[in-house]
């Protein structure tokens, strides 16, 4: 992947559009108020602010469902957030989302093999997937139509996942191995290419974002185990390396705290110690949901700080689209919680408000 310096970027340029697309993205309020509409309520809303265009894409698609026409247009406006900055950008800024854009391909991946996993139709498992990857839309819908997908993907940098996944079945250690990948692949990208102070930062950046991904990992272990010994070999499965703080001993000590007491003392001295602290006070051992949102907003105030202090730069950017993605994960929530005859107030712990 070719890597210009500086002078062969237009972060200047992309910068002033991403604070222009801020703009128009939802207020904290705004969104709050979701949770005492309907599920049309909130389709209509969507439809009179910049999902406009993807609600009117849809509605003749789904004319029959809204939560449908609401998670379809919340992806493809996500997508679309994602192309769009993509196709802004060139040289090294391009070269630089590009290897962040791979997110949304794992995410297709995962997304495909679940539906192949549990026979799913292709019209449920395509309004999952989500547009704006370096693999094209086209691509995954004749996936889900291949009659071998061994030989469908034998020359894509998939084809050793799908061989995995077909010699076992083993969809969750997959999908460990696709985070890891990615992961692998992002770090590596980014120390590579340290040309400027803010592509340090960036490196700092991705690093606390792997911390953050394993002390997910931890709390969805810790509910699941509810007190009992986890297995050595499944926290080495699960452990994502290259984290800013946690390592694989410090993982596993995490992982084998009694509760979240013990856990708190073995984040001691680590960059995220007080969020945690602060997470830990209002939220309830039970929802493990609110934890993983409030942890994501730990990442997204890390990318906000990191882009106030380099506003000329790839940060600021990234911190854009951590924020659509925020927005988009939100909005769906409320709308499935709304699907499902969720209570606000058990939306609310969803979302970890």
């Amino acid at each position: 992947m070719q890597v210009s310096g500086a002078s062969g970027d237009n972060f200047a340029y992309l910068c002033t559009r991403v604070r222009v697309k801020r703009l128009k993205l939802y207020r904290p309020e705004e969104i709050r108020r979701m949770i005492d509409m309907d599920l049309r309520e909130i389709l209509r809303h969507m439809h009179e602010g910049t999902y406009k265009e993807d609600v009117d894409a849809l509605a003749m698609l789904y004319r029959f469902s809204t939560s449908d026409v609401i998670e379809g247009a919340l992806n493809r406006n996500l997508g679309r957030a994602y192309t769009e900055i993509y196709h802004d950008a060139y040289g090294g800024a391009r070269a630089r989302i590009a290897v962040f854009l791979r997110s949304i391909d794992v995410w297709n991946m995962k997304t495909f093999l679940r539906g192949v996993h549990s026979n799913t139709e292709k019209k449920e498992v395509l309004k999952n997937m989500l547009s704006g990857g370096n693999i094209r839309w086209e691509f995954w819908e004749g996936a889900l139509d291949a009659s071998d997908i061994s030989a469908y993907f034998k020359n894509t940098e998939f084809a050793k996942i799908v061989s995995m996944y077909l010699a076992d079945k083993n969809l969750a250690s997959v999908e460990d191995t696709l985070d890891k990948e990615y992961y692998h692949t992002l770090v590596n990208f980014v120390r590579k290419y340290q040309e400027t102070r803010a592509d340090k930062i960036l490196l700092e950046y991705v690093r606390k974002e792997i911390d953050i991904r394993n002390i997910q990992t931890v709390m969805k272990l810790m509910v699941y185990a509810q007190g009992n010994k986890i297995e050595s070999s499944l926290i080495e499965n699960v452990f994502i390396p290259g984290g800013w703080s946690i390592n694989l001993v410090k993982f596993k000590k995490m992982c084998e705290s009694k509760d979240y007491e013990e856990l708190t003392q073995h984040m001691s001295g680590m960059w995220f110690e007080n969020y945690m602290k602060e997470i830990f006070q209002v939220c309830s051992m039970e929802h493990c949901g609110g934890y993983i949102r409030k942890l994501e907003k730990v990442l997204l105030r890390v990318a906000e700080n990191f882009a106030v202090i380099y506003p000329i730069s790839i940060l600021p950017v990234l911190s854009y689209l951590l924020r659509k993605k925020t927005e988009v994960e939100e909005i769906r929530t409320i709308a499935r919680g709304k699907a499902h005859g969720l209570t606000s107030d058990e939306i609310k712990l969803l979302l970890g408000w």
